[in-house]
């Protein structure tokens, strides 16, 4: 069985990868699961940032998808609040420079 790490977003919600829902495409490695339990680790896309202190977790993943131009709330958010994360991914280079926690990713 693939492992499945839980998605918290609403940027792709009937898709089984991030981008376009028309790609028929699935993650090489494990599955993402949008069920109600918990998982061991948690991805939660910029639309979904506020939900970290609501989910249980061994490891949580904050995943920012959006342009900072697009979604300015969330770039907002995750630069004061990053804390509840231990991890978050970004394309944005600037937010490197914020914590250790900050990883770079090519896509966003």
């Amino acid at each position: 069985m693939r492992p499945e790490i839980k998605l918290r977003d609403t940027h792709f919600a009937h898709a089984t990868v991030a981008g376009s829902p028309d790609l028929r495409a699935r993650a090489s490695h494990f599955d993402w699961y949008r069920g109600a339990g918990p998982r061991p680790i948690t991805v939660f896309s910029d639309s979904s940032l506020g939900e970290v202190d609501t989910v249980d977790a061994g490891t949580k993943v904050a995943w920012m998808l959006e342009s900072p131009l697009v979604a300015r709330r969330a770039y907002s958010r995750i630069r004061r609040s990053y804390e509840g994360f231990d991890r978050v991914v970004t394309y944005d280079r600037r937010l490197l420079s914020v914590d250790d926690r900050f990883v770079f990713s090519p896509f966003g």
